[in-house]
């Protein structure tokens, strides 16, 4: 029997599935406990650790996706349903929680006990998957072109003036585009259309006549 969830709301473990299968187009559920495999070695599992980089890039993802609004993280309590704030999910003690689908008492749980955690929609709709070509112009993947157009919309001015490091960099434009990403891959695509932009440049430089 599936453990309640509320109206409007969907299982942290649900939604990692839904992310993994979308990302590495596996169909078969992963186990619930499978999610804490990256931080907790002990448990009495079978997984490869290539198996368990993929449980963490998904949970990245998933993080990426509640700090930046397109998914919010709930709570039960009294008084009703209490969202989280988009913001502890910068941290990197929320990937633990999400792993287990529980805020714990020396997190930000509400009460002396574990609470679950649900999810539910942002007010950030997420992108859609196949908007764009498989490459352009300049050799730039479907996946580096996705980057730079969350990139673009997350950083219009570039984050080298922002207090985010590469992974948050990283985390942002990977849940803006929808997929998970590199700072690497994101740093090889701004390269590449700026090296794409001076060549244009170059050509586009007429002649002086004398």
């Amino acid at each position: 029997m599936r453990a309640f969830v509320p109206p409007g709301c969907v299982s942290c473990d649900d939604v990692l599935n839904e992310i993994y299968a979308k990302e590495f187009g596996n169909t078969k559920r992963v186990p619930c406990g499978h999610w804490a495999l990256p931080f907790y070695k002990g448990i009495n599992v079978s997984a490869s650790e290539f198996q368990v980089q993929r449980y963490l890039k998904a949970l990245h993802i998933l993080q990426g996706q509640l700090y930046t609004g397109h998914r919010v993280a709930c709570y039960v309590c009294c008084n009703g349903i209490v969202a989280l704030d988009a913001a502890i999910f910068a941290l990197d003690g929320a990937t633990k929680c999400l792993a287990k689908g529980e805020i714990h008492p020396r997190g930000w749980a509400p009460d002396a006990g574990h609470t679950t955690l649900f999810i539910r929609s942002g007010l950030v709709a997420l992108p859609a998957s196949d908007s764009l070509p498989a490459k352009r112009k300049g050799g730039r993947t479907r996946k580096q072109e996705r980057a730079l157009v969350a990139y673009d919309e997350i950083y219009p001015r570039g984050h080298e003036n922002t207090r985010d490091t590469r992974e948050i960099v990283a985390r942002r434009v990977g849940a803006q585009a929808g997929v998970s990403v590199s700072f690497d891959t994101i740093d090889k695509a701004l390269k590449s259309r700026q090296k794409e932009a001076e060549l244009t440049s170059k050509t586009d430089v007429k002649p002086t006549q004398n």
